[in-house]
């Protein structure tokens, strides 16, 4: 954090988030990222990933990424795994532009406690700034810098449970204007 960075001795520290190249990551030629699929997640398999995204395998979830098949028990979402390698380039593009809803589940290392106890997600990614400029509607776990970057609730939606990710996936769904 640049705050403990400056409190060290360090006066030339400033926050620099991820930058999204706008040549990659855009919306398909027709303007929309209505693709074929409703809800898209890419991203290696970690336990707490699958309980966030096990709620939501009847609601047209895809899923892209490693160890999936591997080390995911339920096979319900296993069946989810549209491809079982990671996604770079092009590829990650179009995955992102042919999903209505992308999702952003951290990973356990990338939580904090916070002084009053409660425990959140930390550290921006790629597809905080990927997902929208490829015109995909980015469904993100609650993470602490993401309101420096972004308005919650208009540029991007957050969630903090597996309960209220699937109440606001099945609401964006029936509500894609919004």
């Amino acid at each position: 954090e640049v705050q403990q960075l400056r409190q060290a001795g360090y006066r030339q520290a400033t926050y620099l988030p991820f930058a999204t190249d706008p040549e990659w990551f855009r919306p398909r030629s027709s303007g929309t990222a209505n693709g074929p699929y409703a809800i898209g997640f890419v991203g290696r398999y970690a336990p707490r990933r699958a309980d966030f995204l096990k709620p939501l395998v009847e609601m047209d979830l895809r899923v892209w990424g490693t160890n999936w098949d591997s080390r995911c028990e339920d096979e319900p979402l296993r069946r989810c795994v549209v491809e079982r390698h990671l996604v770079f380039g092009q590829a990650l593009v179009r995955c992102y532009q042919q999903t209505k809803l992308s999702l952003n589940v951290q990973r356990e290392h990338m939580r904090a406690t916070l002084p009053d106890g409660r425990v959140i997600g930390t550290g921006l990614a790629w597809r905080h700034f990927d997902v929208p400029a490829a015109g995909s509607c980015l469904l993100s776990e609650s993470v602490l810098e993401l309101p420096e970057a972004f308005r919650i609730g208009e540029e991007v939606e957050t969630f903090d449970t597996p309960e209220e990710l699937r109440d606001k996936a099945a609401y964006l769904l029936a509500h894609e204007t919004q």
